[in-house]
């Protein structure tokens, strides 16, 4: 199942799990894509590319270069945009702070019917009243571990770094206790 995947979820996740995007993983299987608008939104944030100074090394490069999600045409195009001003009016008048490239990433979910892994609450809270399927990145971990596509050292060891570069998801010891509550006290250890 093609997925598209946020911002913030691809910078949490894409450098302890590379390559991340255009393969199978785990048994629904998911299909990882990004937005081609990622490379605007990153480029323009000095924040990002101080966090984040690996996005730009060749192989992240490739890896998105070969996995973006494509518009279908021009009808689908104009069906995109016109989801997007539906959007924009939601978030305007519910005063969240989605961004351009986040409003374009729900409207692409909705016309293509693809959910999107995301942890922005704004962005949750928009796909919940647009009835878009969603997955958050612990979620999608969580499929990832059952499916042991990644082991236990590999979780510690990228939430061990969210806590370390106080990156922590909304709802991050919620969703632990829920898919990870195993592991909390090898966590823990790892983390003080």
């Amino acid at each position: 199942m093609l997925v598209i995947i946020d911002s913030n979820s691809y910078l949490r996740i894409a450098r302890e799990l590379h390559p991340l995007l255009g393969h199978d993983m785990g048994t629904i299987p998911y299909n990882l894509k990004i937005h081609s608008n990622f490379e605007e939104e990153y480029n323009k944030n000095s924040r990002l590319l101080n966090t984040f100074p690996w996005v730009n090394a060749d192989e992240y490069l490739s890896n998105r270069k070969s996995n973006i999600i494509e518009y279908l045409g021009q009808n689908t195009g104009n069906d995109i945009l016109g989801i997007f001003n539906h959007i924009n009016g939601y978030k305007r008048s519910k005063r969240l702070s989605i961004s351009r490239v986040d409003m374009l990433i729900l409207s692409t979910a909705i016309i293509l019917e693809l959910p999107v892994l995301t942890d922005d609450p704004d962005m949750l809270q928009t796909a919940d009243e647009f009835e878009i399927t969603k997955i958050k990145t612990i979620e999608f971990l969580s499929h990832l571990h059952i499916n042991k596509d990644i082991n236990e050292h590999k979780i510690i060891e990228i939430f061990g770094f969210w806590e370390y570069n106080g990156d922590c998801p909304t709802g991050y010891n919620k969703d632990l206790l829920t898919h990870f509550a195993s592991i909390l006290p090898q966590l823990r250890k790892t983390t003080t």
